[in-house]
């Protein structure tokens, strides 16, 4: 998660700074906090759904051919 918003971080560090004065820095903190923090949380619930799929087919596969 630190790399995740080490990276996001940097990438906000690279927009054009014209549009950076327009919007409060604490929203873009914010936004920038809870980027990172969706995107982890989509992956930690996905991600065992995601492999008990997987195993079902493999599973199914193999009962099927034997």
């Amino acid at each position: 998660m630190r790399d995740l918003r080490a990276r996001i971080f940097a990438r906000y560090l690279t927009v054009d700074r014209s549009e950076g004065a327009k919007t409060d820095i604490s929203s873009i903190v914010s936004a920038m906090i809870n980027d990172a923090n969706l995107l982890g949380d989509v992956i930690i619930n996905n991600v065992p759904t995601f492999c008990s799929s997987v195993v079902g087919i493999v599973v199914a596969t193999g009962i099927v051919v034997f």
